[in-house]
């Protein structure tokens, strides 16, 4: 599984052929239509990536990004937008987005945004783990396994 996604975007036949689209492609997904329901998801569900509208029925998702950013800090964002401009693009960057499309997208450019942010994803936790000791010298001078993956090289570094 490449993750699980929540949908969020006012246009219902958009979300369903993202969410085809994303399930033909190894993701699990969520959907929800306005700001309310994209809330109560990331509540129950906490995804890895959030696909949002710019434009919500009931909130700007720039600004929804800052507010979910607080609660969801590991999740990433990619906005989706009939709207877009540069001045959103930097906004919404500014504000946590990870990624920012602007509709008309082709699948391959969504799936692209999607591995890419799942990608930074995957390098920020092996940053954590670095920081947090894993790999690192232990109190005997040996270096874990990160650092040598073969018994012949542990033996020598030892």
């Amino acid at each position: 599984m490449n993750g699980l996604v929540l949908i969020v975007d006012d246009d219902i036949q958009l979300v369903k052929h993202l969410d085809h689209l994303l399930q033909g492609s190894d993701y699990q997904t969520l959907t929800a239509h306005n700001a309310a329901d994209a809330r109560a998801m990331m509540a129950k569900s906490y995804p890895d990536i959030v696909l949002m509208d710019l434009q919500l029925p009931d909130a700007n998702g720039g600004q929804l990004i800052s507010e979910l950013k607080e609660s969801y800090p590991d999740t990433q964002f990619i906005i989706i937008t009939a709207h877009g401009s540069i001045r959103s693009a930097v906004e919404s960057t500014q504000r946590g987005a990870a990624d920012y499309l602007t509709k008309p997208f082709g699948p391959d450019e969504m799936l692209l945004a999607l591995r890419n942010t799942r990608n930074r994803q995957a390098l920020g936790e092996q940053v954590r783990r670095l920081r947090n000791g894993e790999g690192q010298t232990s109190s005997r001078g040996q270096l874990g396994l990160l650092a040598y993956p073969s018994a012949a090289m542990r033996k020598v570094a030892s």
